[in-house]
């Protein structure tokens, strides 16, 4: 899988991309990422770099921006558009406003190549990662758009059993609270 960045250049947008990054380590993925910003944003970003993408990702929010209606880059298969964090007011569940920090992840998929279930279960898997990583710095639950991530797991049963048995375990032990 070949992952593209848009990278805000001199000469505009390019979207290089880091080849084969289940092969890579972390490490190795931000090291590539540094390397291809830094030659996207000089101008001298090969154009092998900037050929054979299978999604992109586009931080809006580094540029201030919230929310985006992404346009797949063709011949990729997806895009996925990320916006600022902001800190709003959300009710909690008495009823209390509480201070929460709300990031919008936007989507776009060709359904030539992706199967809307296949896209379901990748989201889940992604907030079931960041239920985890919050549980690890000590917060106890992770609310998206009013649902919990035990609303979105049953929202994912319509995928089928195979699909959120998985996810229930990786539930369970990132949120013992099931939270």
């Amino acid at each position: 899988c070949n992952i593209g960045m848009a990278v805000d250049s001199k000469a505009g947008l390019l979207v290089p991309n880091v080849k084969a990054v289940e092969q890579l380590s972390l490490l190795d993925i931000a090291r590539e990422v540094s390397r291809l910003t830094q030659a996207a944003r000089e101008g001298r970003v090969d154009q092998a770099d900037l050929k054979g993408g299978t999604i992109s990702i586009s931080n809006i929010g580094a540029l201030g921006g919230t929310y985006a209606a992404p346009i797949i880059n063709a011949p990729e298969a997806a895009i996925v558009a990320i916006g600022k964090t902001q800190w709003l007011p959300r009710f909690d569940a008495e009823g209390a406003v509480q201070r929460r920090a709300i990031m919008t992840v936007t989507w776009a998929g060709d359904h030539r190549f992706i199967d809307g279930a296949a896209a379901l279960l990748m989201l889940l898997v992604v907030l079931a990662l960041l239920v985890w990583t919050l549980k690890l710095r000590g917060r106890s639950r992770l609310v998206l758009g009013g649902l919990s991530l035990a609303g979105l797991l049953w929202l994912g049963m319509s995928v089928g059993p195979g699909v959120v048995r998985p996810l229930e375990t990786a539930a369970a032990s990132a949120t013992p609270d099931g939270a």
